[in-house]
């Protein structure tokens, strides 16, 4: 089977010790992702910031990454892919440079082509005051009325209560977080997320087993 551009974005956001920055310089010299998989050693070590580990990690990529399996995973558990060049991928997100290559999703993918008009971010503290519950309510009931889409990050305090005040207003609700899908954080959330998915969406850069670890939160 031949591979396709998705495919190699895919794998090459997988590949460990590349990232999104030094993957899209890869991109503007090479012109594809399938280019920078068929390139050899040598070439790729021409570029800034290869060494022979990376170079070595691209070219022998299939001894790293296994892409059928995390298709396999993503069928399985009705998650869906979307690569940079997606017409759903947020606008906003797509022009950061270190906008990740691939997304994974879970829910109405749909509505991700509506944030850049009428997303609306929340985020706070996971220690939630009196007040700031007070805050957070009359913000989204408010922000849901104006038919704007509350983005959060499914984190205890804040984000929960957003999310919930969204949905309990009839909104839509898009949860980013910071784990893969498949170990959603905190595990108190799992019944929320379920609920967030059937008008909204969760999306994430990570892989789908990828465990819950706080520099990778957004």
């Amino acid at each position: 089977m031949s591979m396709t551009e998705k495919d190699a974005l895919l794998i090459l956001s997988l590949l460990p010790g590349l990232g999104p920055v030094r993957i899209k310089q890869l991109l503007k010299h090479f012109g594809s992702a399938v280019e920078i998989l068929q390139s050899d050693e040598k070439t790729l070590r021409q570029q800034p910031g290869i060494g022979k580990s990376i170079a070595d990690a691209i070219t022998h990529w299939s001894e790293h990454v296994n892409p059928q399996k995390e298709y396999e995973l993503c069928r399985r558990h009705h998650v869906w892919l979307l690569d940079i060049h997606d017409p759903h991928y947020p606008q906003a997100l797509r022009e950061r440079r270190d906008a990740p290559l691939v997304l994974y999703g879970v829910g109405q993918r749909e509505v991700l082509s509506r944030l850049e008009d009428r997303g609306l971010a929340v985020v706070g503290s996971r220690a939630m005051t009196l007040y700031g519950e007070r805050v957070t309510r009359q913000f989204t009931t408010s922000a849901v009325k104006s038919g704007w889409i509350v983005v959060s990050g499914l984190a205890r305090g804040v984000d929960t209560l957003a999310h919930r005040s969204t949905l309990e207003n009839a909104g839509v609700t898009v949860a980013v977080v910071g784990s893969g899908l498949l170990e959603l954080y905190p595990p108190e959330n799992r019944d929320l997320a379920r609920e967030i998915c059937q008008r909204g969406c969760i999306i994430s850069e990570q892989p789908l087993t990828m465990k819950p670890d706080r520099r990778h939160f957004p």
